[in-house]
């Protein structure tokens, strides 16, 4: 393993290791006597899609060592365990007929990976024998969205496990969890949601601080579901299978949306968003909704959806850029990554990135305390006050970067993208930055395009 260290951007850095996962996925197939398909002289380039981590597994051997698995272009996943630091390969699995469109780690006590794929299944796969042996991890399960095998885009479970939530061309289905003691991990179909949406459902997301003790019962159960049409629209799955009486609020974005996340520390009460034109909004989801009362907190009743509004930034490059130039006058942002909630520091960060496979972290927004209404809120700094943070250069990546997995952060991130690598992001004296692991020599081919 090599070690980079990012160097030229006078921001805090990281250090850390990347795995070339393409390169190794390339030697894999010519391992297996696979040829390029015919026509191409070379075989096609191989880049990753998502990558997402696990909680800390726990427990006898395990101790608190993370698994991450990260998606490729060639249908395949790729599982790695975090040790002691470094990254170690568990498994590589073809897990599906079309590319992978979503990861995630299943809530648990075991080691469980599910996946979702254009292919029109949502399948459940148990790595304990992958761990324990090396061996090829076991599909225990798979749903299918609908007869026609429509893609599906994204994959949500309830904190519980309870729940399982799937984003499809023609709405949102949910299924609840059955435990079979012969055969393991079931779903049962539970509701539809398709009258709220007028495209194609591009993400759905469960609320991170569901309390409910089960269905029909306890606190709401919210979900947050995404689109090509621009709306946002949050459900309460405790309410019952009637669309129009489980939905609390619908915020529009005005464009079609890449994705969205619930932040701020006192039970996710905001909801971010960035959209396909990289614009970027915010919402007090809470107040948005219907009333005090089907929401479950202590909020304004009935307030509109403009009024809800706390952040809008309609060309959020272009102020990124503005922002970095005070201290990286080279630099730009080309596109938006991701943003992430740090509980550590109680503030709202979004990471940008460039062409170049250059990321940096920005400070959108910090919790403080109203004194007059003794609530906590988040304050919002305005474009030209955007304040950046953290640089994740340096040798890491060389393309573009398509995802990143933030939920260890401020502790370690991870990011993947189109030159094949994955990298682990992690503090070190003079900040955050870096990769290990050598980059394939760049070659003029046709580029795999899965959206």
């Amino acid at each position: 393993m090599q070690r980079v260290s990012a160097r030229g951007v006078p921001l805090d850095k990281f250090d850390g290791i990347a795995v070339n996962v393409g390169q190794e996925a390339l030697k894999a197939m010519a391992a297996a006597g696979l040829r390029p398909p015919e026509g191409e002289e070379e075989a096609p380039e191989i880049y990753l899609l998502k990558v997402v981590s696990s909680s800390a597994l726990g427990g006898g051997p395990l101790g608190s060592r993370q698994l991450i698995a990260t998606s490729l272009s060639d249908f395949t996943v790729h599982v790695l365990e975090r040790r002691g630091g470094e990254l170690h390969p568990v498994c590589r699995f073809r897990a599906h007929d079309a590319p992978v469109t979503d990861l995630l780690f299943f809530p648990g006590p075991s080691p469980t990976l599910m996946t979702a794929s254009e292919d029109g299944l949502a399948k459940t796969w148990d790595l304990s024998r992958s761990l324990a042996s090396g061996s090829d991890a076991q599909c225990v399960n798979q749903v299918a969205c609908d007869g026609r095998r429509s893609p599906v885009w994204s994959i949500s479970a309830s904190k519980s496990g309870e729940l399982l939530a799937a984003a499809t061309q023609q709405g949102v289905l949910i299924w609840r969890k059955v435990v079979d003691k012969r055969h393991g991990l079931k779903w049962k179909k539970h509701v539809a949601l398709e009258e709220s949406f007028c495209d194609v459902v591009t993400q759905v997301l469960f609320h991170p601080d569901e309390s409910s003790s089960g269905i029909g019962a306890g606190p709401p159960i919210v979900l947050a579901a995404c689109g090509e049409d621009g709306l946002v629209c949050l459900f309460d799955l405790n309410k019952g299978p009637d669309e129009d009486e489980n939905l609390l609020a619908v915020l529009n974005a005005d464009s079609s949306i890449a994705q969205v996340g619930f932040f701020g520390q006192r039970q996710g009460g905001f909801l971010w968003c960035r959209t396909n034109d990289e614009t970027f909004r915010a919402w007090n989801w809470t107040k948005a909704c219907v009333s005090q009362e089907e929401v479950g907190r202590d909020v304004t009743m009935g307030e509109s959806e403009e009024e809800s509004e706390v952040s809008s930034m309609r060309d959020a490059r272009k102020n990124l850029t503005e922002s970095l130039s005070r201290s990286a006058p080279s630099a730009k942002i080309d596109y938006l990554v991701d943003c992430h909630w740090d509980t550590s520091s109680a503030e709202l960060r979004l990471c940008g990135g460039n062409t170049s496979g250059q990321l940096f972290l920005f400070q959108l927004a910090v919790e403080a305390f109203d004194h007059g209404k003794g609530e906590a809120m988040v304050r919002f700094s305005s474009p030209k006050d955007i304040k950046p943070l953290r640089s994740l250069c340096g040798g890491g990546h060389r393309s573009v970067v398509r995802s990143m997995d933030s939920s260890h952060a401020p502790d370690w991130y991870l990011t993947c993208g189109e030159d094949g690598i994955l990298c682990q992001w992690t503090p070190s004296r003079k900040g955050y930055g870096g990769s290990s692991g050598v980059a394939p020599p760049n070659r003029a081919m046709s580029r795999y395009r899965p959206y």
